[in-house]
């Protein structure tokens, strides 16, 4: 099936995608996080993770963040990027990086998780409002690769259009729906088989070298921005399994100025129908718009937002958590996975 338009309508505005490294295949993206009662409690916890960054085939990419989830528990986490998932697999057998994950305790006050998927480049989408990652100081893969004009924005489903795989693949969910886990998970070592054709989603923004619009974003879109992700968060028929409104940290856990959206849906069909139809996001980009036909001539928007997508293959995602309560990531699930089909 092709599903790329012929002759796609105009944009109105100009925006770029990102072409990857030569040789590169295959992109690695994980989440490791901890989760605790207060936002002090889990920056000391997540602190533990960042040595194991350091040991041998770490990531090429690597960002940090805390939010506060549905349930009011403090999360803290680094979001990190391998380019070889074979190095990927080196690092996580390494003993020092082993040991750590087999050694955290099963019970406290502090819960410990990792989800990692492998997803190959036909099935990722990137779109960025700048071209210049470095003059922004973008995270995520824009540092990685050349950006280049992208032509196929501006109309409701281009991100299919712009997905090699979804020209010949349907891309339909393996579950097309859930209802949230039931079962206590607090206590516990719990791995989750993550369905097929799930579909992971980054939106970020950075204020930090904004002096035109850093503060007219802020004060007219965060906000909107913010209560549309904690929508998604608590309305599992959104086909969301689970939604994170992050705050940017420095490595050392400073905030930086920056924010980011990670969401994990059934398929890039959930997504894509929240965008166009729900009307948590349809204010989200009223809100942004409005802004945006106000722009004088010559102005140029200072505030770098981009998305990074993924549909990731059956079997190509893992999703572990310890002592988490049972409203963490793919945790949402458990209930579906004993009873499939859900």
């Amino acid at each position: 099936m092709n599903r790329k338009p012929d002759s796609p309508q105009a944009p109105r505005f100009e925006l770029w995608t990102l072409a990857l490294p030569d040789g590169v295949d295959t992109v690695l993206f994980a989440q490791f996080g901890v989760q605790a009662k207060s936002p002090e409690q889990a920056a000391e916890a997540v602190a533990a993770y960042r040595p194991l960054f350091l040991q041998k085939d770490g990531p090429q990419e690597l960002n940090r963040g805390v939010f506060v989830d549905a349930e009011g528990y403090a999360n803290a986490l680094f979001i990190a990027y391998w380019f070889d998932s074979d190095a990927y697999d080196r690092w996580a057998n390494q003993d020092e990086v082993r040991d750590f994950w087999t050694s955290r305790p099963h019970d406290g006050g502090t819960g410990y998780w990792r989800e990692a998927a492998r997803v190959p480049v036909q099935r990722i989408d990137t779109l960025y409002t700048t071209h210049d990652p470095v003059e922004y100081d973008q995270a995520g893969v824009a540092q990685h690769g050349s950006m280049q004009v992208c032509k196929r924005h501006d109309y409701w489903g281009a991100l299919r259009d712009r997905m090699p795989a979804a020209e010949h693949d349907s891309l339909a969910p393996e579950l097309a729906n859930f209802a949230p886990a039931t079962q206590e998970t607090r206590g516990r070592r719990v791995a989750v088989t993550v369905p097929g054709n799930v579909c992971l989603a980054r939106h970020h923004e950075d204020w930090r070298n904004a002096p035109v619009f850093g503060e007219v974003y802020r004060q007219n879109v965060a906000e909107i921005k913010a209560a549309g992700v904690m929508h998604l968060a608590t309305h599992p028929e959104l086909g969301c399994v689970t939604a994170r409104e992050i705050s940017g940290q420095d490595l050392d856990g400073n905030a930086i100025g920056s924010a980011n959206a990670v969401a994990w849906f059934l398929s890039l069909e959930h997504l894509l129908s929240w965008t166009r139809s729900d009307p948590s996001h349809l204010a989200i980009y009223a809100a942004f718009f409005k802004i945006a036909t106000t722009m004088k001539e010559g102005e140029v928007w200072d505030v770098p937002m981009w998305h990074e997508v993924y549909v990731v293959p059956k079997g190509a995602a893992t999703a572990e958590y310890i002592n988490c309560h049972n409203r963490t990531g793919f945790l949402t699930l458990l209930d579906c996975q004993a009873r499939a089909p859900c």
